[in-house]
């Protein structure tokens, strides 16, 4: 087990009780909390000087801007057309990798170790109160969203490029989905006598500024108009953020939003057609069903109930999550081709959501029968 395979995986996001009960429990020597904080402790990453890295520093690729603070990042689905002597425009290939969009120490994948970092870093901290994680994860955070000389821009007009196509598209924006950990992070580190007034005072800039571009930007719009997970994840980071900066009537908006949402992708029987048309399908319904869970969680701090809420026509969130785990616990064949082959635990983090938020232990018992998944964030917050 690795720092990435307990948070790398992680979709959904915490509420302060979660956190709080979470914390409690740790401290009450819960023998599962406890093996997961001693193993995060011991990862060599956490015992080496681990060298922040940035968007603007040593940059792989230069966005069209030339301003080496805008992040880029290339469309991964998408190749040079073999039938083309300069391969424009590229074509898509869903669900295969293009290596020179994925390689190592592009923005995207730095932002992904960044980021994972920041977090893994922040939870130690909020545990054990071990000051030196909480200053690693300060640093990060600082060089990541803050320096002049290394921070990134707060916008994405120029994330998942497609060369001969476009230099930058709203299906960029998922990738930052991963921000609402970045949130919870920084409320995980606001005890630590290393995060300062000005830190605080920067972030709620730098995030400010961010829902600014995602609401006013061209991409951001059409990428709030997605049918899909991405629609819903764009609620999701907007909601969250909205919610950090106590933005009231923005709050309000975008749960609203994610009820509509609710209505439009999630079928009657729990599907999400537009998930299951892709060449991995379990995959992006479990991602499309993440995006709704999490935005339940951040209503639900401001008393709205988007567990059971089911529309007129369509299917709520829970649906969606039932849908799922008819699969996961075999009681139904899962017969959409996948690309990647059929893995059922994939659902591990659901569930353990499902079973906290819905008191259900029907969900612990199809836990049980499937192989172990690498991903203790969820046994962490909500075993």
């Amino acid at each position: 087990m690795n720092s990435n395979e307990i948070f790398g995986k992680q979709t959904f996001t915490l509420s302060e009780a979660v956190m709080d009960r979470a914390l409690a429990g740790y401290r009450k020597h819960d023998p599962v909390k406890r093996e997961i904080v001693r193993q995060l402790s011991e990862f060599k990453c956490f015992k080496q000087h681990y060298k922040p890295e940035s968007v603007a520093i040593d940059k792989l690729l230069m966005p069209p801007s030339n301003d080496p603070h805008d992040y880029y990042s290339q469309g991964a689905y998408w190749f040079p057309d073999p039938d083309k002597p300069d391969g424009l425009p590229y074509i898509n290939r869903d669900g295969e990798l293009n290596p020179e969009a994925v390689d190592p120490n592009n923005d995207n994948n730095r932002k992904k170790r960044m980021f994972t970092s920041i977090y893994s870093r922040s939870v130690l901290y909020f545990f054990t109160r071990n000051e030196t994680h909480a200053a690693k994860a300060v640093e990060l955070i600082r060089y990541w969203f803050l320096l002049p000389e290394s921070k990134m821009n707060p916008n994405l007009n120029f994330g998942q490029a497609i060369p001969g196509i476009c230099t930058g598209r709203d299906a960029g924006i998922i990738e930052f989905h991963f921000l609402i950990k970045i949130i919870d992070a920084i409320s995980m580190l606001e005890t630590s006598r290393h995060w300062s007034k000005a830190d605080g005072e920067g972030m709620k800039q730098w995030m400010s500024e961010f829902l600014d571009w995602l609401r006013d930007s061209r991409i951001g719009q059409d990428e709030n108009m997605a049918p899909n997970n991405h629609g819903a994840w764009y609620t999701v980071l907007c909601l969250k953020l909205a919610s950090w900066r106590g933005k009231n009537k923005l709050i309000k908006e975008y749960i609203d939003t994610a009820r509509q949402k609710m209505a439009v992708q999630i079928m009657p029987d729990g599907s999400m057609p537009n998930e299951l048309k892709r060449t991995q399908p379990w995959g992006y319904s479990i991602f499309g069903a993440s995006a709704f869970l999490a935005a339940a969680v951040i209503a639900l701090d401001h008393g709205e109930d988007l567990f059971n809420y089911r529309p007129r026509s369509g299917a709520g969130v829970k649906s969606s999550i039932d849908f799922l785990a008819g699969f996961a616990s075999g009681e139904k064949e899962w017969t959409y081709p996948e690309m990647y082959g059929f893995v059922p635990e994939k659902l591990t983090p659901i569930l353990h959501m499902s079973a906290f938020y819905y008191q259900d232990d029907r969900y612990l018992n199809i836990l049980e029968k499937m192989p172990e998944y690498e991903d203790a964030a969820s046994k962490l917050f909500f075993s």
